[in-house]
């Protein structure tokens, strides 16, 4: 799962640098690596890349694991995160707002993944579930709250 994370958080950095290209021309200079390093097309190529090898690790993750309501997390994931870098971040509330529920969901991607281990818990240890439970939200509320503002 951190794995899947991981690719997350690359392939948003490398949506975020090639929608980012004219900007990063004026304000980093110094900084740009796509156009002066690496060409436009293979950083699309390493893109595509990486969103592919993240689908691929998400199905077997979900198919290893026996839990196949995990698929939908990545693509939906893909899906906002590309949203973001093409059309959101220029609109500072739906930017914001993204970029909060992304915080947020962290905490909720693994609460969603261990669902069923954690509803064990109600069985076992009422009062251990019950804390489980509110660490989580918490995490969850916190997160998105210190992103948003």
């Amino acid at each position: 799962m951190k794995f899947l994370i991981l690719f997350l958080f690359s392939f948003f950095s490398q949506a975020n640098t090639l929608c980012d290209q004219d900007i990063d021309k004026i304000n980093r200079p110094d900084k740009q690596i796509v156009g002066k390093i690496i060409s436009t097309k293979h950083a699309w190529q390493t893109y595509w890349l990486l969103v592919l090898f993240g689908l691929i690790v998400s199905f077997y993750v979900a198919y290893r694991i026996n839990n196949l309501p995990l698929l939908i997390i990545y693509p939906t994931a893909v899906f906002l995160l590309a949203l973001y870098s093409l059309r959101l971040k220029k609109m500072a509330l739906s930017g914001n707002l993204i970029v909060s529920i992304f915080s947020a969901m962290v905490a909720g991607i693994v609460y969603f993944a261990e669902r069923e281990a954690i509803g064990n818990l109600i069985t076992a240890d009422a009062s251990r579930f019950l804390f489980v439970i509110l660490v989580f939200y918490a995490y969850m509320i916190f997160a998105f709250l210190s992103s948003m503002y």
